[in-house]
């Protein structure tokens, strides 16, 4: 019984990670995969397929209970307040009370370079097979895959994955 609870909260844990590592998907170079995403308005969906960016995006597949999350969606508000070269774009496949919960939290709505919404049909999650959160990866202005980060970096990373 002892070790079953602690294999359990291993196994719990491990999906959330401070570890910096690039990720290899195979996707590189490839278009962002049609996506839409339930607003938190809970009536709206935004389809990422429909838009044209202008600037490299960054897609955040959030835990809304991931310590490391929180740290990093501190990170890009510091960020957000002063710069909006990067347009970020929240996800999750949690249940919508959670994550209003967190998006209401971090004010996220005052960032106009910050789109925050649910995968409510775990589309991306399931392209892109998350092993653990966070999950950032990094798309140009064209749509393209850059790279894929797994853990929690910092903001000159992210801006580094962006200028390459």
């Amino acid at each position: 019984m002892k070790y079953t609870i602690i294999i359990l909260l291993t196994l719990i844990i491990s999906g959330c990670t401070q570890n910096r590592n690039f990720v290899i998907t195979g996707d590189e170079g490839k278009t962002l995969p049609n996506l839409q995403l339930l607003l938190m308005d809970s009536i709206t969906k935004y389809d990422l397929s429909k838009n044209d960016f202008k600037q490299p995006i960054i897609l955040f597949f959030f835990n809304p209970y991931c310590p490391y999350c929180k740290a990093e969606t501190s990170e890009i508000v510091d960020y957000s307040k002063s710069n909006n070269k990067i347009k970020f774009i929240f996800l999750s496949n949690f249940p919508y009370a959670s994550i209003k919960e967190f998006y209401d939290q971090y004010h996220l709505s005052s960032y106009p370079n910050i789109v925050f919404g649910q995968d409510y049909f775990n589309c991306y999650g399931t392209h892109y097979r998350i092993p653990g959160f966070p999950y950032l990866a990094v798309f140009d202005q064209n749509k393209k895959l850059k790279k894929v980060w797994l853990g929690q970096t910092s903001l000159q990373t992210l801006q580094y994955m962006v200028s390459l």
